[in-house]
């Protein structure tokens, strides 16, 4: 026992967490699970022992077979055998070694089922294989290891059925079906029949051995559960308590300290139940009516301030439960007429229980009376300014430093199309439009952060931008008013679109003429064009190449320059037309002189069409070297673009190329420099055409 120690402290399965119920700290994982976590767990610590044996034994087996199973089978078979009972202790061995929960157990008890199918099937094979090697004596021994493997799985793992039936069932079945049906004997048959009957037997006990540990699980999750929830409860309640007396305590400080705020509050503040009975006034507004605080404890409001008004909110916030706000409320006394109409901001909240059921109002009032009298003076004062100001042409604007709006005449109102509650508060960027909205902000700003500011007047003209976002040019003189604390900007902005609107038609008539003048100049430069370019090819015609060719023969007498000429002309073009038609042939044309165009670029140089498929290329102080450079380039461009032309012998289109250059002296004539290159082009089609001939040198 003490080597088998050693052994599984070596391997490291000696793990001392192994335990029954180790699952039961983990939380959101149900009965189930656990339960069937715990029997894997069982499985895999039970196991241990039991694979030392499959080590121990797979030698004796090798020793068994070693007289009749061949010596290659033999050695495969232990090999195999013994690299899945390794798997299997490693397998083992990192479950030890692992923190394993409750919801990975499904992949742990997976990978354990195929190890042990993987290792039943391999002690398995001899019963199947090697049997009809085996002497009687040996196949005894063989029969009593496997029958001794599967008592050994019951006692290891033999309340989990998975485990049981993916060992035992192909450790048992492949001798018991061999004995049934490939000898005739009838006590092999026997045999067979036995092994196949203790199969059901062992799987029905450990389908009840399984049965019972579930239960037994069962009853001590549930026995340990109960336990552990009257502990929680307990320590919830006593929590409970202990959260509550602090809350009353927080209740107690909080309730004090409210008392203390309303009680020396300047802003008036009472509770009335819901008789509307005063049942708390504060110092302000007990000091209000001249009366202390106990006088108004138990009195009703309305007794005291009869208004129906009144009396109508306050019923309708006890029975909506909405609070209500009014500003600068009026309000007369009865019993102090001297006072006149005061002015107050209310507010009537409704004050609820703990069960949500209103138990009275709460009222704050704040004496604004001087303030309602002082706006309304300011009011009726800009009203009479508005008047004053509303009699001028222009449009006036009032805005501080920062931009803000704060008044404008009716005339800039009709100006711009806003009304004057729209434009109240709102930066004067927004009546100014383009690029000159920005120029004005920072002209502004420069203004006001000079340390010496000089008298700020300045008259532009800009644009404007009306309500409906259409703009105006206007004309805005800007003056600034006030000290240094309070600056103002006065804006005097007149609408100018006539004016523009006489400046925009001289204009108009400026730019037509200007315009007709353009288009002139463009239709001389196209009829110019058109009267020296083939409008199929886009290439000079003739009539350009003459007046081109006359000044560039002049300039190479003058200097005794070679120059080089090229005629060109497409090979069996009219039996590309008979065949693919006329369009097709002024698409092959089009793309030739594309060709050309792109290849002869020199301001020296001249391509035009000479005729209907014919090309001619001059080329200003080239000599024979490059005119031939020149020609065969061209051959090769057409080559690679490989026309199609079935009725060619080469199967594209192609070109022949005869070249001429001469040296023209005093007198020489142009036309006989043509006259050579085209006797070359001739000479190039006779020859069998796709080729440059050269005429001789001049």
């Amino acid at each position: 026992m003490h080597v088998f120690k050693a052994i599984l402290s070596g391997l490291g399965l000696d793990n001392k967490r192994v335990e029954t119920l180790k699952f039961r700290t983990q939380p959101g994982v149900d009965n189930t699970q656990l339960i069937g976590a715990e029997a894997v767990n069982l499985v895999y610590s039970q196991s241990r022992l039991s694979m030392i044996s499959h080590v121990v034994l797979i030698p004796i087996m090798a020793y068994v077979f070693a007289d009749g199973v061949p010596p290659v089978w033999l050695w495969l078979w232990a090999g195999l055998l013994g690299a899945a009972a390794l798997i299997r202790l490693l397998l083992v061995r990192d479950y030890l070694r692992s923190d394993i929960h409750a919801e990975d157990i499904a992949r742990w008890e997976r990978r354990f089922v195929l190890s042990l199918l993987a290792v039943g099937m391999l002690w398995g094979l001899p019963g199947l294989l090697f049997t009809a090697w085996l002497a009687p004596t040996h196949m005894v021994a063989m029969t009593m290891v496997l029958f001794g493997l599967s008592g050994g799985s019951m006692s290891a793992f033999g309340h989990h059925r998975p485990s049981h039936m993916a060992f035992t069932w192909p450790l048992i079945a492949p001798l018991a079906l061999y004995q049934l049906l490939q000898t005739g004997a009838p006590e092999s048959q026997l045999i067979g029949v036995a092994g196949l009957l203790y199969l059901i037997l062992t799987t029905g006990i450990v389908s009840g051995f399984q049965r019972g540990l579930y239960e037994a699980l069962a009853t001590s999750y549930e026995r340990l559960s109960s336990i552990g929830e009257l502990t929680r409860v307990s320590r919830q309640l006593e929590q409970a308590n202990l959260s509550l007396d602090e809350r009353n305590d927080q209740l107690a400080e909080m309730n004090d300290l409210l008392s203390s705020m309303l009680e020396n509050s300047h802003v008036m503040t009472a509770y009335l139940d819901r008789d509307f009975r005063l049942m708390f006034v504060n110092k302000a507004y007990a000091a209000a009516g001249h009366r202390p605080t106990e006088a108004y404890i138990g009195q009703s409001h309305f007794a005291l301030y009869p208004d129906p008004g009144n009396e109508r909110i306050f019923r309708e916030v006890l029975a909506s439960g909405k609070p209500y706000r009014a500003d600068a409320r009026p309000f007369s006394h009865p019993d102090q007429p001297e006072r006149g109409t005061t002015y107050w901001d209310v507010d009537l909240l409704p004050v609820h229980d703990a069960r949500g059921e209103i138990t009275g109002l709460l009222l704050s009032l704040l004496d604004v009376t001087d303030e309602t009298r002082a706006l309304r003076k300011l009011a009726e004062r800009e009203a009479f300014l508005s008047t004053i100001l509303d009699t001028v042409g222009d449009g006036l604007v009032v805005s501080d430093a920062k931009g803000r709006i704060l008044n404008v005449t009716q005339s800039l109102c009709r100006m711009y199309g806003y009304d004057e509650s729209e434009l109240a508060g709102r930066n004067i960027s927004m009546l100014i439009g383009g690029h000159d909205r920005m120029q004005h902000a920072g002209y502004v700003e420069e203004h006001i952060a000079r340390p010496v500011k000089k008298l700020f007047r300045r008259t532009v003209e800009g644009e404007g931008v009306r309500r409906d976002g259409t703009s105006f040019p206007v004309e805005v003189t800007i003056t600034q008013t006030g000290d240094d604390g309070n600056v103002l900007l006065i804006g005097t902005i007149r609408d100018i679109s006539e004016r523009r609107a006489m400046l925009a038609d001289l204009r108009q008539q400026q730019d037509k003429t200007e315009e007709a003048n353009r288009q002139l100049k463009r239709v001389n430069e196209e009829l110019e064009f058109l009267s020296t370019h083939d409008n199929l090819t886009g290439l000079p015609n003739r009539h350009y190449f003459d007046g081109f060719s006359t000044r560039l023969w002049r300039r190479a007498i003058r200097h005794e320059e070679p120059v080089a000429i090229l005629m060109l002309d497409i090979d069996y073009f009219k039996r590309y037309n008979d065949h693919y038609g006329h369009l097709a042939g002024d698409a092959c044309l089009r793309q030739i002189g594309e060709l050309l165009g792109n290849m002869i670029n020199r301001p020296d140089d001249a391509v035009a069409r000479f005729g209907g498929e014919e090309f001619i290329v001059m080329l200003g102080n080239t000599g024979t070297d490059g005119a031939r450079h020149v020609a065969n380039a061209i051959l090769d461009k057409m080559r690679q673009a490989a026309i199609p032309h079935i009725h060619s012998e080469h199967g594209i289109v192609t070109l022949s190329v005869g070249a001429a250059v001469v040296v023209p002296g005093k007198g020489a004539r142009l036309e006989s420099g043509l006259q050579q290159a085209d006797d070359a082009l001739y000479r190039a089609k006779t020859a069998g055409r796709n080729r440059l001939e050269m005429a001789p040198d001049a």
